[in-house]
C-alpha cells in the first residue's frame, strides 16, 4: 500500500513540475529553472516556492538549491543568447 503525498492531487503542468522537483531534487530545480527559461508557460513562481518549502522541511539543501536554480538560469540565458546571435538581428528583431 502506498501512502498519499500533497502532490498527488496536483495536475497540469504544476503538477508534473512540482512531481520532477520533488523526484529530482536540487538538481531537478536547476532542469526545470533551464526549462522555464526557454519555455515560459512553465512557471518559476511553483518551482522555487516549492524548492524552498522542501529546504525548509530538510529535504534539500538551500546551497545546492541555490546553485542549481542560479546554474539552470545562466545556462537557459546563453541559448537563448546562442540562439539570437545564430539567427542573427534581421530574425530577432520585432
Amino acid at each position: 500500500m502506498t501512502s498519499a503525498t500533497p502532490l498527488d492531487g496536483m495536475g497540469g503542468l504544476v503538477g508534473f513540475a512540482a512531481r520532477g522537483v520533488d523526484a529530482l531534487g536540487e538538481w531537478g530545480v536547476g532542469l526545470f529553472t533551464l526549462a522555464e527559461t526557454l519555455f515560459p508557460p512553465l512557471p518559476s513562481e511553483v518551482i522555487l516556492p516549492l524548492a524552498g518549502f522542501l529546504t525548509q522541511q530538510g529535504t534539500m539543501t538551500m546551497a545546492l538549491v541555490l546553485l542549481t536554480s542560479t546554474l539552470g538560469a545562466y545556462l537557459g540565458e546563453l541559448l537563448l543568447y546562442w540562439l539570437g546571435a545564430r539567427l542573427g538581428l534581421e530574425r530577432t528583431a520585432c
